[in-house]
């Protein structure tokens, strides 16, 4: 077997080697990674793709690892960590971040990476709007938006996320900006369809007030459950999560290696992309 690029005529492997360790990808998701960074994986010599990870830089100094896998039946031969030595070569002085699953986490301890905080993963099944109403100034998103949505962002995530902005917006189900009184933009939030869940994010607000009237507009139209990660810890946001029906389903670290910590951002984070992008 050789370690190499992967394309995306391999998106319905990448899409069934996620199914094999319990995953919930669709090739939407595929093709998203594949527009925000670039995929390397271990391939057969029938052209089967058995493991995966994927390098997204967002600008000079932050860049994320995410969708590490490898096919249970290869388990064992290293290739966890040839994936990781792979992509860290390639990151350049960046510090690189990641979320963790369970197994994967003694190897990045291995590697060098910390774990900085932690990621909580909600499902609700269904959203229930909330019965007090957000007095907010919002307004669909549009593609002219990205430029400035995208300094928002850089100032919440701390880096250069332009490339995955515009691909989670060509796929959104709904996208929507929050403005103050005087019409300047001040948060921002999307919702993509998955193979499961409708996903919300990200979601970016200067408080968890307005993180969560982003929310409900953005999921007011929709149907089914809902998936979320969030990164915060504001016990306001997660009171408002339980009063929209979401559980906690999970919980996983955000580990970094470079840094001792994601300094620099300013607290507006309320939802991630995905677990993969960040």
């Amino acid at each position: 077997m050789k370690l190499g690029n992967v394309g995306v005529s391999d998106k319905k492997n990448i899409v069934q080697l996620s199914r094999e360790v319990g995953w919930d990808y669709c090739e939407e998701d595929v093709e998203e990674v594949l527009k925000s960074g670039r995929m390397v994986g271990h391939r057969l010599d029938s052209g089967e793709v058995i493991s995966s990870a994927a390098l997204f830089p967002y600008g000079d100094e932050l860049a994320a690892l995410g969708v590490v896998i490898v096919n249970p039946a290869y388990k064992g031969r290293g290739l966890g960590r040839e994936l990781v030595e792979s992509v860290l070569a390639s990151k350049g002085e960046r510090s690189i971040l990641l979320v963790a699953t369970k197994e994967g986490k003694p190897l990045y301890e291995k590697m060098g990476f910390k774990e900085t905080g932690m990621i909580t993963k909600y499902i609700a099944s269904p959203f229930h709007p909330a019965q007090m109403q957000h007095e907010l100034f919002l307004a669909p998103m549009t593609y002219k938006d990205i430029e400035e949505v995208a300094k928002l962002d850089a100032q919440a995530f701390r880096g250069d996320r332009s490339g995955m902005l515009r691909a989670r917006y060509e796929r959104s189900i709904s996208a929507v900006v929050l403005k103050d009184s005087l019409g300047k933009m001040i948060g921002y939030g999307m919702c993509v369809q998955g193979s499961v869940h409708r996903v919300a994010g990200p979601v970016v607000a200067p408080t968890a007030y307005e993180a969560a009237g982003l929310l409900q507009e953005l999921l007011k139209m929709g149907e089914g459950s809902v998936r979320l990660d969030t990164p915060t810890d504001d016990e306001a946001f997660h009171s408002y999560l339980e009063g929209f029906g979401f559980v906690e389903d999970s919980r996983s670290p955000i580990m970094v290696q470079g840094e001792n910590d994601l300094h620099g951002r300013n607290g507006m984070l309320f939802t991630l992309a995905s677990q993969a992008l960040g």
